[in-house]
């Protein structure tokens, strides 16, 4: 009987945890099926994501592990770009992160694909209600956050850049487990903490994973000081810290085998020695503060309308875009919510917003000083934060909304929350319709005589004008009347508090969905899995590696299609878009097994950038100009939409609009050089490998000062010599080559730190031979020689893991049943977080929010002066001039850059930096006229010139003066 009786109580109260816990997964379903619906083509397969580094990175690189994991064995080295590259160190490919191994272990690359980037929109929605319930907000409100930061625009319009919403979807979680962690004492939140962040760095992109480590630890702190505050001992803060501190270093030994070949890695290339320039080289723009309420007032690249300040595929990243409709809760939440919590959202909300600014807000100035922030670029990513903080409050001002107590304190803030968001939304209508209401009553023609556009241009233009903006204006302007109506019924409680719940949770879904309705959009998977025209006209020809030359040429109109930097209109024409893969794009050549000199990637090489002359440019994707190094590298077959290039090239053919063209002097990947000559420093090496009369078959540098360099003569290998490559694995090539006496066999790919050599099955020593490249000294006759990656950081990486992994088991195994951190004290049964803040402590945080948003207007005045610039076409205008101007004049054109300045300049003749460059270009421009014994038209532009730009010709055009000057004396 007392057994049965025990059972019945236990049953009976194990009840309410169930009906707890249904309801709980009740609200997970609702997020997913938020997240369903708007990835609902993504989910059910119809197609795959494409657009931007889908389709120039993630993919192909998640597709080259997943190969390779299939096949067995994890690949650490590719062969394909950039003349062999360390992909896992790279870290982007996220080869060990768990939801891959999982996801690409069960599913073909490209369904995993469509679900690996869902499943992390999903996951930012569930982590952000997990938060939400931790911080004690109720089950509505938790939902309600949870929407609003999923598909909030820092994290939807970086939808192509899928570390970066992997980084941004684990930050709530690791929040939650410092909150209990902190409330509860015990070390199973803690253990999960290192768990959760060694999953963000295995996952993320690297910048991403140092802002949240910022943000957690200014929650840390913050939530100590508060413990302490009321009435907490400093010895268990103190506890708690080093505890903390415990936790995020078993985080980096459980990530040490992809930190350690990361970090070795980026001390190989520019970034890591960018400093404060690389911060500070893209500023925030003053008019992204439109964005908040009209986030496609420069119009949307998605929908072929953008005409920013900054090239198309920057877009995602200058949105502060958070939504309007959570703006009317949020607003209402930091008003009612007088809890700690709340002001913990609301200053480092703050915070996040004015670092975002970047030098128009002066605080990230700060940290571009740092050494490891220094290195990182766009502060408006930082937006992010903001965006959960938004969502936070918007949770708890829909509690205070829907609640009973203070109805008459939530009334009068709900007013205020209305009133705040409706003149904001006027202003930034009123400097909308400032900025561009004249130019929208104007139609195509009146609009081209109006601005100096190309076709394209003036397509884009026309575009934003009437669709883009008008859109997103009565966006704008239904959201609000809705929220203002929305609001005022819920005030006074004529809703039903479950209505008014979906009512709020359908407004921001529509909202936040239908401004980032461009960035869920697919296309046939076909796009991977059928190798295009191009890859198999090259997969025909001889073996050799491709170097793409002026690949991007904005000169040529019809080559805005192609994929990156000049991409317009994804959502508009998927099957257009996607055919631009047909032009084989940066990495996409990985995709089809075809090798490549030049790559995309933000952590290119130092050296390799070295030798094709463009070492400080730290642009992820650069065009590399045509040299006699490209012949050392192996570039056998150049790709240019271009019909003439200089040099000993044999046009082949031409495919997609892409002509193939034989490098005849490109040297095969393995060769024999039998002459080597002592390097005295890579300056010089540089120099002279980049000469044209340089022999690279002949002879090479050795910079090992040990060895002593060969000087056969002749040093050109004999005919019956060779070198052919039998094995090619990536990370283990074999070659069998046969020497008449004494030489190096050279290997045209890139030396790195962990490749090792055998000859004959007896290791050797890998030398550095031409700067780059790696090679090894044979003997006279036949070897059988083997090249291995084998870098030493990943094997101490790999005991690292394994060794933490074990670690993090004993300790959740140890901890299970709740045991408390040692010296850490009990737990906080108090609700330290919900004790209200005073008055004091509010008009601090706004003053200081008042007072760095002053300093970046008073320190970077430059950069405010130029907002009205910013807010209309005309800076798009020149941007586009000087852009085509620059490629005629690489094309040797001068004439034609000339005339495409001269048509802006007249435009826009109070534009200091169009003067200067119209008479550089005019003077390289009399110049060829002269030559070619065209003195009447040289004439002729030497008097445009000086009538629209005389200070700037006597000071920049010495030619042009003269020319004048000669006009002036004939009579």
């Amino acid at each position: 009987m007392a057994a049965s009786a025990m059972a019945a109580s236990a049953m009976a109260a194990s009840a309410p945890q169930r009906a707890a816990g249904r309801r709980e997964a009740g609200a997970v379903l609702v997020l997913a099926l938020a997240c369903c619906i708007f990835f609902w083509k993504a989910v059910t397969l119809r197609g795959v994501f494409f657009h931007y580094d889908h389709a120039l990175q993630n993919f192909p690189y998640r597709q080259f592990f997943a190969e390779g994991l299939r096949q067995g064995h994890l690949p650490l080295w590719t062969g394909d770009i950039f003349c062999g590259f360390p992909l896992f160190a790279e870290s982007q490919g996220n080869a060990l992160y768990p939801p891959f191994l999982v996801l690409f272990g069960l599913f073909e690359p490209w369904v995993a694909y469509n679900y690996y980037t869902v499943l992390h929109f999903l996951l930012a929605g569930i982590f952000t209600y997990v938060l939400a319930r931790v911080m004690r907000v109720g089950r509505a409100g938790a939902v309600l956050a949870g929407i609003c930061y999923m598909l909030a625009g820092p994290l939807l319009f970086h939808a192509h850049h899928t570390n970066i919403v992997v980084g941004i979807c684990w930050l709530p979680l690791l929040l939650a487990f410092l909150e209990l962690t902190v409330r509860r004492r015990t070390a199973l939140p803690l253990l999960g903490f290192a768990a959760a962040t060694a999953a963000l760095i295995l996952g993320a992109q690297p910048q991403y994973t140092l802002y949240c480590g910022l943000v957690c630890g200014l929650f840390l702190l913050f939530r100590l000081h508060l413990t302490e505050l009321t009435g907490g001992r400093a010895r268990s803060s103190a506890v708690i810290l080093a505890w903390a501190g415990c936790a995020a270093m078993l985080a980096l030994l459980l990530s040490a085998v992809q930190v350690l070949p990361l970090l070795e890695l980026v001390g190989h290339t520019s970034r890591g020695a960018a400093g404060a320039a690389g911060l500070r080289s893209s500023s925030g723009v003053p008019g992204n503060l439109l964005t908040v309420f009209l986030p496609h007032y420069f119009g949307s690249p998605g929908l072929g309308s953008y005409w920013g300040n900054l090239e198309v595929g920057f877009y995602s990243e200058l949105t502060l875009f958070v939504g309007v409709a959570p703006l009317f809760l949020a607003i209402l939440g930091a008003l009612t919510h007088r809890s700690r919590r709340a002001l913990l959202f609301i200053g480092l909300g703050a915070f996040a917003f004015i670092f975002s600014l970047g030098s128009a807000g002066a605080l990230s100035g700060v940290f571009a000083y740092l050494p490891v922030f220094g290195s990182s670029r766009f502060p408006q990513r930082f937006a992010f934060v903001t965006a959960l903080c938004v969502a936070m409050l918007a949770g708890m001002g829909l509690e205070q909304l829907l609640g009973a107590a203070g109805r008459r304190r939530v009334r009068r803030a709900a007013v205020a929350s209305v009133a705040v968001v409706l003149v904001l939304a006027t202003l930034c209508l009123a400097v909308a319709a400032a900025g561009q209401a004249h130019l929208m009553r104007m139609g195509k023609e009146q609009l081209a005589a109006a601005l100096p556009l190309g076709r394209f241009e003036l397509e884009v233009v026309w575009r934003h004008l009437h669709q883009t903006l008008p859109a997103d204006i009565w966006r704008l302007v239904a959201v609000a009347v809705a929220g203002t109506v929305t609001m005022l019924l819920c005030a006074r409680r004529v809703l039903p508090a479950w209505i008014a719940a979906g009512l709020w949770c359908g407004l921001i879904f529509g909202d936040l969905a239908w401004s980032g309705r461009d960035f869920n959009v697919v296309t046939g998977p076909s796009i991977y899995l059928e190798p295009p025209a191009l890859a198999r006209a090259l997969k025909e020809l001889d073996p050799g590696r491709i170097f793409r030359y002026r690949h991007y040429d904005e000169v040529a109109p019809e080559r805005h299609a192609g994929l990156y930097p000049f991409t317009q209109g994804w959502g508009l024409d998927t099957d257009r878009y996607a055919s631009c893969l047909d032009t084989l794009p940066h990495n996409a050549n990985l995709l089809w097994g075809i090798p490549s000199v030049n790559g995309f990637s933000p952590l290119q090489t130092l050296p390799l950038k070295t030798l094709l002359g463009r070492p400080g440019n730290l642009s992820t994707l650069i065009e590399f100009e045509l040299s006699p190094a490209l012949n050392l590298l192996g570039a056998r077959y150049i790709l240019s939409p271009r019909d003439q290039l200089p040099g000993n090239l044999t046009h082949l053919r031409k495919v997609a609009g892409i002509n193939i063209f034989r490098n005849e002097d490109g040297l095969p990947r393995a060769f024999i050089v039998h002459k080597a000559l002592p390097s005295v420093d890579d300056k010089h090496t540089v120099k002279a490998l980049r000469d044209e009369g340089f022999d690279h078959r002949s002879r090479l540098f050795i910079h090992d000062a040990r060895q002593r360099p060969l000087a056969g003569e002749p040093g050109r290998a004999d005919e019956d010599e060779f070198a052919r490559i039998t094995e090619d694995t990536h990370d283990s090539i074999a070659i069998t080559a046969r020497l008449n006496r004494p030489g190096y066999l050279v290997l045209a790919d890139q030396y790195y730190p962990g490749w090792q050599v055998e000859v004959d099955g007896a290791a050797a020593e890998l030398l550095r031979v031409d700067y780059l490249l790696k090679g090894v000294r044979l003997d006279a006759g036949e070897h059988r020689v083997r090249f291995s990656f084998r870098p030493r950081s990943f094997r101490l990486g790999c005991l690292a893991s394994l060794c933490a992994l074990v670690v993090l088991g004993v300790g959740i195994a140890l901890t299970c049943r709740g045991r408390r951190l040692p010296g850490a004290g009990g737990p906080d049964s108090s609700d330290q977080m919900g004790r209200p803040y005073g008055r004091a402590t509010a008009v601090l945080v706004v003053l200081t929010c008042v007072l760095f948003l002053a300093l970046g207007a008073l320190l970077c005045a430059s950069v405010w002066r130029r907002l009205p610039r910013q807010l209309g076409p005309r800076r798009y205008v020149v941007a586009k001039a000087i852009r085509m101007a620059a490629g005629l004049g690489i094309d040797d054109r001068p004439l034609a850059a000339y005339a495409a300045l001269r048509d802006v300049t007249r435009w826009w003749p109070e534009n200091p930096r169009l003067r200067y460059m119209l008479a550089a270009r005019a003077n390289e421009a009399v110049r060829d006229l002269l030559n070619a014994g065209r003195a009447e038209e040289a004439g002729a532009i030497a008097v445009e010139v000086m009538e629209m730009a005389p200070q700037e010709a006597r000071e920049m055009a010495p030619v042009l003066m003269r020319l004048a000057a000669r006009a002036e004396r004939v009579p």
